[in-house]
């Protein structure tokens, strides 16, 4: 069941009356003669329902009669069932010189298309392709009806006429139920051949064509002509918000452009964007005013041709403010940001409207959205960002609309990422993977690796920077150092070593800066006897978080006959799943504060084959707040690893609720 267009009607010669309604009562219609004759006749906008029909006769009429009831879906219901609205609201919009590919699915398919005139010329309209095509071109006041089947080339139709400023609707049918595939071409020649006096475009401000827009992001699109070498054509711009706007011209004439302020102060100015191009594109950043583009050309016919657009986007600076309006529940936001330097920047906003954000780059690196981690229902993004562009997205949930306050707050980075000595060094696993950067020539990165036991450990580098690497033991004893070892000229180093702490300095060669992540892989050599574990129940691990959703996981060796303790403490209900992974035997049960049993599971069976059993253990409960204790066990004959994962998740309680 979609969305669609409901008309039901009857058709005969007694004096009908009829209603629609549904069950919920929130639909109610009703007519008498709006149909053929004294007919009854209803069309609404129908949402997917079960609706109710009464036909009586008007005026104790009697007699028979023919109930009909007619229904187009709404093509926004389903997107994919057609590629051009079947309506004048659903046209889809072409600028003047362009080209669109179309399809008729059906023989009731019509394709709408829309287009904007804004000064008077010659319009031809026509499609190419196999299909046989039958076309129409109307105004919305009706005084333009044009229509064609053959006229072009094979059985396409052609439209030509005189064109006045206005906007025009296209319809494309097959003739005779044809269907397939076809091309529209809407090309345009401005009038003002017959009257040289008369020009496309003023030539100066008081003439000038105006161009105003109060949206945050808008595209204007134009064709135009240079008459001759002396002819200018000025456009007037009046910027509703500080934009970052973008002009460019495209075609085959020789042209210059020059861009002023309402004081005519000449902003900028070029002829061309490079030697090989004869068009010219601006690119700046402009606060809201008036604004005048002057375009002019080297003729080489009787006059010239040339497309011009203009392209807006709001611009944010550093710690800016913006106000805007979400005016519909598809209304959408754009807004554009640059930054030249590192920081953390915090996008967030405030008020009434319950909004969605997010935050992408031009590199197509960043990708984050939020929904309520704000104040009241607003969202909040906040990350280390680099250099570069970054584009906003507010939404609207749950159909709300009003207004709100965007904010964007920039901090610069002045702290390291990670410690300069071994005493700031960051702590990372035997098995991990850590993104880094060297800031500065002289910046040095420490990380600090607890190697339970001895093994086989393996320090590299990954990324375009330039890298040296160093291990060194905790008695401050020198490994192993390295330079370009490992892929492109990152440092890479493999060692045998004992249980222990081990700290892993990078840095860069040259000076050089720039990002890296840092790849650290153990493996336990199990020919070496282990150390001495502590008494689990004396040391035991203790994991908190108070988000909603969250995860855990660690590499840790179990020893015969003992136990690994950790303590699980939860702010929220919490869908609690934990698991082991690896080749070792383990076996696990959770425990509540008073160190009663909540959940035991020694292994999973994955086939009935013992030989293809999995040696892992997987709880998963519906906990309360509070405290819990996970004790691992392993079935081993002298000590053996093994990598224990935790996720913890307040969002998918109700998909654990309605599970069977």
């Amino acid at each position: 069941m979609v969305a669609g267009t409901l008309e039901v009607y009857t058709t005969g010669s007694v004096d009908t009356a009829g209603t629609v309604t549904n069950a919920a009562g929130t639909v109610n219609h009703t007519d008498d003669n709006s149909g053929t004759g004294q007919n009854f006749l209803i069309s609404f906008e129908a949402e997917p329902d079960t609706y109710y029909i009464t036909v009586e006769g008007d005026g104790a009429a009697i007699g028979d009669y023919t109930l009909h009831v007619d229904f187009e879906p709404s093509n926004d219901d389903d997107p994919g069932e057609d590629d051009h609205g079947d309506t004048e609201d659903t046209a889809t919009a072409v600028d003047l010189g362009d080209s669109i590919d179309g399809q008729l699915d059906d023989a009731d398919d019509i394709d709408y298309f829309l287009i904007d005139v804004v000064v008077a010329g010659t319009l031809e309209v026509y499609t190419t392709g196999s299909v046989d095509t039958a076309g129409t071109v109307t105004n919305a006041a009706g005084t333009v009806n044009h229509t064609d089947d053959n006229s072009g080339t094979g059985q396409n139709f052609l439209i030509s006429f005189e064109a006045e400023p206005d906007t025009y609707y296209i319809t494309v049918e097959g003739d005779g139920a044809a269907i397939g595939d076809y091309t529209l071409h809407v090309d345009f020649e401005p009038s003002n051949d017959d009257d040289p006096g008369e020009d496309d475009h003023g030539d100066t401000e008081d003439t000038a064509t105006e161009i105003f827009s109060d949206a945050h992001n808008w595209v204007y699109a134009i064709v135009g002509f240079v008459d001759d070498d002396d002819d200018i054509d000025v456009f007037q711009l009046e910027l509703a918000h500080r934009t970052k706007l973008t002009i460019h011209t495209a075609g085959e004439m020789e042209i210059a452009g020059s861009f002023t302020n309402s004081e005519d102060e000449e902003i900028w100015e070029n002829e061309d964007t490079d030697d090989d191009n004869l068009n010219f594109m601006l690119s700046t950043i402009v606060d809201a005013g008036i604004y005048y583009l002057y375009i002019s050309g080297a003729v080489t016919e009787e006059k010239s041709q040339y497309e011009l657009k203009i392209e807006t986007d709001v611009y944010l600076y550093v710690d800016d403010e913006f106000e805007g309006t979400i005016f519909t529940d598809s209304d959408k936001d754009y807004y554009y940001h640059e930054t030249d330097r590192e920081g953390m920047i915090e996008i967030y906003t405030t008020g009434t409207v319950d909004t969605i954000g997010a935050v992408t780059n031009a590199a197509g690196t960043v990708n984050l959205t939020d929904d309520n981690s704000g104040t009241d229902e607003n969202f909040l993004i906040s990350f280390l960002a680099e250099p570069g562009t970054y584009y906003i997205e507010v939404d609207s949930s749950s159909d709300s609309t009003g207004d709100y306050t965007l904010h964007v707050e920039f901090g610069p980075s002045t702290d390291d990422d990670h410690g300069d000595t071994e005493d700031t060094a960051t702590v990372i696993e035997p098995n991990s993977s850590t993104s880094g950067k060297i800031e500065e020539g002289d910046d040095i990165d420490y990380f600090e690796i607890e190697i339970p036991r001895a093994g086989d450990l393996t320090v590299y580098t990954r990324g375009g920077l330039d890298t040296i690497g160093t291990v060194t033991n905790e008695d401050g004893t020198v490994e192993e150092t390295d330079d370009d070892s490992g892929t492109s000229s990152n440092f890479s180093i493999s060692l045998e070593i004992s249980a222990g702490t081990y700290f892993v300095k990078v840095e860069s060669w040259g000076d050089s800066t720039g990002s890296y992540t840092l790849y650290s892989e153990f493996k336990v050599d199990y020919s070496v006897p282990a150390p001495a574990v502590p008494d689990p129940e004396v040391s035991e691990t203790t994991i908190s978080s108070d988000a909603d959703a969250w995860d855990y996981e660690t590499t840790s060796v179990i020893a015969s006959e003992e136990e690994n303790i950790y303590k699980i403490v939860l702010s929220h209900r919490t869908q609690l799943t934990l698991y082991t992974t690896g080749e070792t035997d383990t076996a696990g049960i959770l425990k509540d504060a008073d160190e009663d049993e909540i959940q035991s599971h020694d292994n999973i069976s994955t086939s009935d084959d013992p030989a293809e059993e999995n040696l892992n253990f997987m709880i998963s409960e519906v906990v309360e707040a509070g405290s819990y204790y996970l004790h691992v066990s392993g079935d081993v004959e002298d000590k053996s690893q093994y990598t224990l994962k935790i996720e913890a998740d307040v969002e998918d309680l109700e998909s654990v609720a309605q599970s069977p």
